[in-house]
């Protein structure tokens, strides 16, 4: 049995739909083997989405490794921030940037709180929620402005021990040792799979460690010349991807 591990947003989710054609593929797969979707969205986004969607998972990894769910929305692996740990450098850069427009979301196993914008007490908020198991932190820096985003993302792989991942505007900070890397290899593991039966298909650079398992990954062209470097195959769709899966 393959097993195909796919990023949501940006690569089965594209243009604010998802195409008749790749719905159609998708579930002719996972019919026939293992689909499991990872994303950065926790479970109250990506239920938004599933609504909308009948797409034939047996497997979801949330909150970029985090959180892992089945298709009947129970929880089977999670991994959340420790209350003891020191938010102090996260906040500190922040401050530093405290006249962008920066919201912030915090995710739980069920549901999420939205902060959004910068007020002087923030540090205290997000900190009093580390006694709830909060699985992950999301910055948006609303206007869109990419140097921000990456001297924001910079300053927070460089002074903070957390694991930090970049999509665009948003930048995730997990928990030690969380990404879709390490998330998906704790999938296979409990499903005594092989790594050598996995493929895994992104678009994005949290979409990258996973593409570290094997070589068998595929990111969908974006024109991003340094992402498509990092991948064996550039495609354009989830459905070319598919067609050249069926050939293995």
């Amino acid at each position: 049995m393959k097993i195909l591990v796919s990023d949501l947003d940006g690569t089965i989710y594209r243009n604010k739909m998802v195409s008749a054609i790749d719905l159609k593929m998708i579930n002719d797969f996972a019919s026939r083997n293992m689909f499991v979707i990872a994303t950065g969205r926790n479970e109250n986004t990506f239920s938004f989405f599933s609504e909308h969607y009948d797409l034939a998972y047996q497997y979801v990894i949330l909150c970029n490794g985090a959180l892992i769910q089945d298709k009947n929305q129970q929880t089977i692996i999670k991994h959340s921030f420790n209350k003891d740990d020191d938010l102090t450098n996260i906040f500190e850069i922040l401050h530093l940037y405290s006249n962008q427009q920066i919201s912030v979301s915090l995710s739980f196993e069920k549901g999420g709180l939205y902060l959004p914008k910068w007020h002087d007490d923030l540090f205290d908020q997000v900190k009093a929620n580390l006694s709830y198991e909060m699985l992950g932190i999301c910055l948006e820096v609303v206007n869109k402005d990419l140097k921000v985003v990456e001297n924001i993302y910079q300053q927070l792989l460089k002074n903070t021990s957390f694991n930090i991942e970049r999509n665009n505007q948003y930048i995730d900070i997990l928990p030690k040792g969380v990404s879709k890397k390490n998330a998906v290899k704790e999938l296979i593991a409990r499903c005594h799979s092989k790594e050598d039966d996995l493929y895994v298909i992104g678009d994005s650079y949290n979409d990258l460690s996973m593409f570290e398992i094997n070589k068998h990954n595929f990111i969908i062209d974006n024109g991003i010349e340094a992402l498509n470097k990092k991948a064996t195959y550039v495609v354009d769709s989830i459905s070319d991807c598919l067609k050249i899966i069926d050939k293995k």
